[in-house]
């Protein structure tokens, strides 16, 4: 498509419309609220991507890429937010195009991967040396431990294990062992298994390493007299949990424990197990329908939600302006300064606001588009869906979420406007926590924008959410 594009524009380059006004195009919502405020009325600024549409998703026409050929500057966000702009910056054919990238004023953050579940990684709360610990009642015998890949991988190429015989089923059966367990964990004396390899009670930390070039990694458990015993592993063994469940007997059956810390789906949440499946099966077939993934690379492309960002986007935008229109260099920065204030007050209403609440942590079906609020607000989330929003989460991570919602007492859970709020519903269903709107100001659907809601007023509507969703005082 862009070959066509950079066609239809070989000949567009001198058909720039005639105005005494600088014409600038811009990608997202805060780049042209930041660009009309400081343009004033000596810029014509437009918008590219219309109301209620998600720019990951986006796929601009034609007429776009000429929009952009005939303005004298384009500003998008960069770092790797709106790939199809640098496909079109590619297709231009306009020497006298100043471009911007905002993300290259700021300092960026590094994108992690989480998988899909955002901001919560492998934790060891409290000096735990593991993540699961479970009791089993055994009879003699063999048993099978399986750990399958989750959309083409494992969640860790190896995970230790440690198998130990107690004397109760309960709690008190995880407790009695609990102490050896850390020991081992922590010991350099370990058992390498591979793929097909064996396992018995016994006082050491295996280390299981999965086969890379298969879809599942099994090990045997062979238990030599009947009764108690627990297992403590390394990782949540949901996380390697695909289509079968991972502890199964010689004939097939599943294994469930007696008792288990910290709870897990297959007691509680067993009953929702199908609706959470079948929640995911509706959301991969629309994501097949879409584009294939957009990985926005080494950085965190969501800039803009740390208000000192866009405090220094802003003076870049000046700078450009400034540089087209050397003559109105004076009124640019003046407008500059004048919407920084904005900004300036902004940014000091979240840091008093959220400088006294019960919980700095906050749950979002939506993608993991905060790691900058988080940061410049001392916050924490946990997001169902990875950096962009068509990375579509497990049953598996949903199930995860919705533990986690329980465990940390979390009462709301953020959706966002133009992203499906299924997963938001789904979370709140069966956690009882209630959903609130949270806006990452990317875009406005189209009321919005008849109604006069700017980026400003929208962040101010976020910090109402965020101080609801935290408890603040």
């Amino acid at each position: 498509m862009f070959i066509l594009i950079a066609a239809l524009l070989s000949g567009c380059a001198g058909d720039k419309i005639s105005s005494d006004r600088i014409t600038v195009v811009t990608t997202l919502l805060p780049l042209y609220e930041f660009a009309a405020k400081i343009g004033g009325d000596r810029a014509d600024v437009s918008l590219l991507l219309p109301p209620g549409a998600e720019p990951h998703t986006f796929e601009p026409k034609p007429s776009d890429a000429v929009r952009i050929s005939k303005a004298d500057v384009f500003i998008y966000t960069g770092a790797g937010m709106e790939p199809w702009a640098e496909d079109m910056l590619l297709g231009l054919n306009n020497p006298s195009l100043s471009v911007l990238d905002a993300s290259t004023a700021v300092t960026l953050l590094k994108a992690e991967d989480h998988g899909h579940e955002g901001e919560h990684e492998h934790s060891h709360e409290d000096e735990r040396a593991f993540e699961w610990a479970a009791v089993f009642e055994l009879d003699a015998g063999e048993y099978i431990w399986s750990f399958a890949k989750v959309n083409g991988e494992y969640a860790e190429p190896s995970m230790k294990m440690i198998i130990l015989e107690t004397q109760t089923p309960d709690a008190s059966g995880i407790q009695l062992a609990e102490n050896r367990a850390k020991e081992l964990m922590h010991s350099s004396n370990k058992g390498i298994k591979e793929h097909g390899s064996a396992l018995i009670p016994m006082d050491i930390a295996y280390q299981l390493n999965f086969a890379p070039n298969l879809p599942v990694s099994s090990f045997t458990i062979k238990i030599d007299k009947k009764g108690h015993y627990v297992f403590f592993t390394e990782y949540m063994p949901l996380e390697f949990e695909a289509d079968e469940h991972f502890f199964k007997d010689s004939h097939g059956n599943n294994m469930e424990p007696s008792a288990e810390e910290p709870e897990s789906r297959h007691d509680h949440d067993e009953m929702h197990e199908k609706e959470n499946i079948q929640i995911y099966d509706e959301m991969h077939k629309h994501a097949e329908n879409r584009s294939a993934g957009h990985h926005h690379g080494e950085f965190d492309p969501h800039i803009w939600l740390d208000f000192t960002n866009d405090m220094k986007i802003a003076d870049a935008i000046a700078e450009v302006f400034s540089q087209k229109d050397p003559e109105g260099r004076e009124y640019y920065f003046a407008n500059a300064k004048a919407y920084k204030a904005k900004l300036e007050k902004l940014d000091s209403d979240y840091i008093q606001a959220l400088s006294n609440c019960r919980t700095k942590e906050f749950i979002t079906g939506g993608h993991n588009a905060y790691a900058y609020l988080a940061k410049r607000y001392g916050l924490s989330f946990i997001s169902a869906h990875g950096i962009s929003p068509d990375s579509e989460p497990t049953p598996q991570t949903l199930a995860e979420i919705i533990k986690i919602t329980r465990e940390h007492g979390l009462k709301h859970v953020m959706f966002e406007e133009l992203v499906s709020p299924r997963l938001a519903e789904a979370i709140s269903e069966q956690t009882g926590a209630k959903t609130i709107l949270f806006n990452p100001g990317h875009n406005l659907g189209k009321d919005d924008f008849g109604n006069g809601v700017t980026f400003i007023s929208l962040m101010e509507q976020n910090l109402e959410s965020l101080k609801t969703a935290l408890d603040c005082r």
